[in-house]
């Protein structure tokens, strides 16, 4: 965590000391519309991401590598729909394991956006589901396979807001979902709440560079099972994500870190991550 740390702040510290050089005067809202929504009426708009991170789990190390893509098509300005498909991969260090590689397709996320925009402020909302791919059972184990998703068709809704607060951007979301009843080994279960909280800030070097901090909590509410809930099922967990960025005419690039607050021992997560935007279809 302390590397992590460090490299972070040099590259932050190296950003700055480039921003400083760009002389050229800039009107704030100009700048920072940068930040802000600007869509056209229809276009689409393609994410990769790959997140690695690493953990020891007794004397073993296991090494995680997760690609994934999220495609958005936006209709009407204010109207998108979003799909997003992963992997996951790991590798760990044991040499007397007979299998030290595990793969497994993560979840299908798939959701609506609404888009309301009061002056500064842009407000989303919409229905969010989750299409479970790989479901891991003693078997697939044995063949190393590793299912990296819940496991079981979920439902819920996502809400955030973005505005500007001169210096700096903000933006908070909210969401929430249900886990639908699956049928498992000793009875029925189902998932009657994960939540996740999140706020953070960005703000911009100058008109190309900038960084963003933010703080994240999720709440896993017991699940049920047989009508009864699972002790010890009840899991909370918080971490910190800083950000630093590169905003192009129609491309983005981001190098992200997430630190773990609690509970302190959960691995960190490094994340590159690449966007384009296809907005000419006149």
């Amino acid at each position: 965590m302390k590397k992590a740390g460090i490299f972070f702040s040099l590259i932050f510290y190296a950003m700055r000391l480039f921003a400083q050089q760009d002389n050229e005067p800039q009107n704030n809202d100009k700048k920072y519309q940068r930040l802000d929504l600007i869509r056209d009426d229809i276009e689409l708009n393609i994410e990769s991401q790959f997140v690695y991170w690493f953990e020891n789990i007794e004397s073993v190390t296991m090494y995680a590598l997760n690609p994934n893509l999220t495609l958005e098509f936006v209709f009407m300005k204010n109207h998108s729909v979003k799909a997003g498909f992963g992997y996951t991969i790991s590798l760990n260090d044991n040499y007397d394991a007979g299998n030290k590689v595990y793969y497994s397709p993560n979840d299908i996320n798939l959701s609506y956006e609404y888009l309301k925009q009061i002056n500064n402020l842009n407000l989303f909302f919409g229905p969010q589901f989750t299409i479970p791919i790989a479901v891991t059972n003693e078997y697939i184990m044995r063949e190393g396979v590793l299912s990296a998703g819940a496991g079981r068709y979920m439902a819920g809704v996502s809400f955030t807001i973005t505005g500007i607060r001169y210096p700096v951007v903000w933006n908070g979301e909210f969401s929430y979902k249900i886990g639908f009843p699956k049928e498992e080994r000793f009875g029925m279960s189902w998932l009657p709440g994960i939540m996740r909280i999140y706020f953070g800030i960005s703000d911009l070097f100058n008109d190309r560079f900038g960084f963003s901090l933010g703080i994240q909590q999720n709440i896993t509410l017991p699940e049920i099972k047989n009508g009864h809930p699972i002790p010890d099922s009840l899991v909370f967990s918080s971490s910190i994500r800083a950000e630093i960025f590169a905003l192009f005419e129609k491309d983005y690039v981001r190098l992200a870190v997430t630190i773990p607050a609690y509970p302190i021992e959960t691995p960190v997560l490094f994340s590159i991550i690449y966007g384009h935007s296809f907005k000419d279809f006149s």
